[in-house]
């Protein structure tokens, strides 16, 4: 073979010797699962194995959250209570909704990512704040907000639903 020559290149599916290299070195960096492929002959960028690296913890979080909501002290069918709210006085269930953690946030984004996100948050944090600043205080365990500062609250979860769909959808058309 003429030395100038390239060996054949073989057809190999990156993302699963991927998820294999971490199957077998869960606790390995993208830069060590980049050289450790790349010595046999594989070519991983550490941006691309630290992608699959992120996807798998995810994946993780969300079978986790997943198993916890689906444990034996969640009841099968949610039963209607006296203030018209399924939940409210059930125990057990409002358990569910305050076991959930907070994520972690994404490690090593970059720095326009970085800034998407912190824009994000402020935006969040501002609208919640000014919507705290609103609420008052009535008879016993109740609070009131107007109605405005409702409709407000109603578009913040929108647009916090709008975004989760744009992360977890990219490429789907905007309503």
């Amino acid at each position: 073979m003429d030395p100038t020559e390239k060996p054949p290149t073989v057809s190999v599916n990156k993302t699963q010797v991927v998820k294999a290299y971490l199957a077998s070195h869960p606790k390995a960096t993208p830069l060590k699962i980049s050289a450790a492929l790349g010595s046999q002959g594989i070519d991983v960028s550490p941006s691309y194995a630290a992608g699959i690296k992120s996807s798998l913890k995810a994946k993780k979080r969300k079978k986790k959250v997943a198993s916890k909501a689906s444990s034996p002290a969640a009841p099968a069918e949610i039963p209607s209570s006296e203030s018209g709210v399924p939940w409210k006085d059930q125990e057990s269930i409002q358990a569910m909704f305050f076991e959930l953690q907070p994520p972690d946030l994404p490690d090593r984004l970059s720095p326009g990512q970085a800034a998407q996100l912190a824009e994000v948050i402020e935006y969040l944090t501002i609208t919640i704040r000014h919507l705290l600043e609103c609420v008052r205080e009535e008879k016993g365990e109740r609070v009131s907000l107007d109605a405005c500062q409702w409709q407000n609250l109603v578009d913040l979860q929108c647009r916090l639903a709008e975004y989760l769909r744009k992360i977890g959808e990219p490429d789907s058309d905007s309503p």
